[in-house]
């Protein structure tokens, strides 16, 4: 079978929760696109079975390691708010 090619892929990062003292939780997702399809993978979750308290952020972290496997950063949009921050990078 052929290896799937992804032609485009954006990462997200929609909130942060703190629990002080020890880090904060993040929900951030990482979706790549094909001609036809797409594929989402949630990376860290706010809360939930599958939430983890991290040290560093994991959407600095998964950008590094898109920059290390060869994505090119080719557009960014942050936002604040209400509903706390948001951020996409997108990567071809």
């Amino acid at each position: 079978m052929a290896e799937q090619q992804w032609e485009f892929c954006e990462l997200a990062q929609y909130d942060t929760k703190e629990y002080k003292g020890k880090g904060d939780s993040y929900g951030v997702w990482v979706r790549y696109y094909g001609p036809n399809y797409y594929k989402r993978y949630d990376l860290a979750e706010l809360e939930g079975k599958n939430m983890k308290i991290w040290t560093v952020s994991p959407f600095h972290e998964a950008m590094r390691l898109l920059g290390c496997a060869g994505w090119e950063l080719v557009s960014h949009q942050f936002a604040s708010g209400g509903d706390g921050f948001q951020a996409a990078i997108d990567f071809r």
